[in-house]
């Protein structure tokens, strides 16, 4: 379901097609993903409703990290601890933050852009983020959590296998706060090849 800027996850209002919430490159995996996640389902919805898993195209999460490592607007910490509120930009004045670390949090968490986080993304506190969510390694969120992302998670894959979404949240897409971030950091996400024109010779 495709939420726009501002919405609620749950509450979209975007008017692009629905897409999956979550994606895999391997379709004969889907059924063993859905049966893992089952106890998660109301937090992935999307094109076919609750417990929504898409097999999709492969996408080179690391290229896109590698690309990112070398924006000079980056802000980097070596590993993040939130235990107070913190905020790491904001739909007015996106960011591109770098967690080359761990992120724990346990306090409060907000922001917009690209959030990259190279370790273990574990949140026990509440966080939201507009825009893309980029985990290199495993993601819990404890029952205590709540977590909203509005716009996209990725995970590439790891040798850290956790993958865990308790609490409340949920992760919505949206196809306007990717495009904000896009738009703020040009060059760095992935687009589709189209033909906009070509030339004959004899």
């Amino acid at each position: 379901m495709d939420h726009d800027v501002g919405d609620t996850p749950g509450t979209p209002s975007g008017v692009e097609p629905p897409v999956g919430a979550l994606s895999t490159t391997d379709p004969e995996g889907t059924p063993t993903l859905r049966q893992r996640l089952a106890p998660m389902g109301a937090q992935l919805s999307g094109a076919g409703g609750a417990l929504s898993v898409a097999a999709t195209d492969r996408l080179d999460v690391a290229a896109v990290a590698s690309a990112l490592a070398g924006r000079p607007e980056r802000v980097e910490w070596p590993g993040l601890r939130v235990d107070a509120v913190t905020a790491l930009g904001d739909v007015g004045a996106p960011q591109l933050s770098m967690i080359n670390g761990d992120c724990e949090v346990a306090g409060e968490l907000s922001g917009a852009g690209i959030l990259l986080v190279r370790g273990l993304l574990r949140v026990s506190g509440a966080m939201r983020f507009t825009g893309l969510l980029i985990a290199m390694g495993g993601i819990v969120f404890e029952s205590s959590s709540h977590v909203d992302v509005l716009g996209a998670l990725w995970r590439a894959p790891s040798a850290d296998p956790r993958m865990t979404f308790h609490g409340t949240g949920g992760v919505a897409y949206s196809k306007a706060s990717l495009v904000h971030a896009d738009a703020a950091f040009p060059g760095t996400l992935p687009h589709e090849l189209r033909l906009v024109g070509w030339q004959e010779r004899l």
